[in-house]
């Protein structure tokens, strides 16, 4: 369902004019035909897929006006501490394979 959400998400926030440029997390070509839909209907919105590592899709690619990779060394320097206490006493734990 993520990447329905993300289409569901895209369309919604380009109908309620809350962006201007929607950055897109994804090497998923599913999200190619809510992309279309955008750009022919909100020409003036723009779409850049950034994606992430051993990710990758020539059919996203076309469709989105701009695109970059993520590099595994930014998302390193992105993640949370090994524990994160979100409220007092409970304490969340970053699982080991994430590091």
């Amino acid at each position: 369902m993520t990447d329905v959400n993300i289409a569901c998400r895209l369309l919604t926030d380009a109908m309620d004019g809350r962006f201007d440029v929607a950055l897109l997390l994804s090497g998923d070509s599913d999200l190619v035909p809510p992309v279309q839909i955008m750009r022919q209907r909100w020409p003036q919105k723009r779409v850049v897929a950034l994606f992430p590592p051993n990710r990758y899709s020539d059919a996203l690619k076309r469709a989105v006006h701009g695109h970059t990779w993520i590099g595994e060394d930014k998302l390193r320097q992105s993640l949370l501490p090994d524990d994160v206490e979100v409220i007092p006493g409970t304490v969340l734990h970053r699982p080991p394979s994430w590091s």
